[in-house]
């Protein structure tokens, strides 16, 4: 006997679902990364990604005082970037790590959603402190709503993860600033 053959659509992104993702992200994060929106695939985590990236780019540049052009490449750069290096790191330790495995787009995708919610107020000065940390709760709770960790593992999982980060660039400026003293 054959199935039916079951075909889903990734839900399209949409500034309605973009706001709405978001409230619903700030009032029940749980309930969000355990559903749909935050198990679609790529295009709509990277679209709810790309728009806070550059409304925090946006807003960003009225601090910066000179060569805007660069400035702005490089905070959009980065808004981009982190999501995908920090899942990247994170998909390698649940990979070594016993526990759920979850594929790397799931992954991704629970980073940029955390991350596109708190890149929306981390270009205000100090709030950094703030958004930090309540990027890597929202993290957590995607790591034990939407992939089924436990909340230890997923303490221990982000854990890890934040030195990894930490020294990854540390070792990237090291290494930068080694190259340019040599030229």
């Amino acid at each position: 006997m054959i199935g039916a053959l079951h075909i889903t659509r990734e839900p399209r992104f949409t500034l309605k679902a973009y706001v709405q993702g978001l409230a619903q992200l700030l009032t029940a994060p749980g309930d969000f990364f355990a559903g749909p929106r935050a198990s679609s695939g790529f295009g709509y985590a990277f679209g709810f990604l790309l728009a806070s990236s550059v409304f925090h780019t946006l807003a960003s540049l009225t601090q910066v005082r000179n060569d805007l052009a660069s400035s702005a490449g490089i905070l959009l750069v980065n808004a981009l970037g982190m999501p995908l290096v920090t899942a990247a790191i994170s998909y390698g330790l649940a990979r070594a790590l016993p526990g759920p495995s979850p594929a790397f787009k799931r992954l991704f995708s629970l980073y940029a959603f955390a991350s596109a919610l708190t890149l929306l107020v981390s270009w205000i000065p100090l709030f950094l402190w703030l958004t930090e940390p309540w990027k890597w709760i929202l993290v957590a709770m995607g790591l034990v709503h939407g992939c089924r960790f436990k909340r230890g593992q997923a303490v221990v999982l982000i854990g890890l993860s934040i030195p990894v980060v930490v020294l990854l660039f540390w070792s990237l400026a090291y290494a930068i600033v080694h190259f340019k003293g040599a030229m």
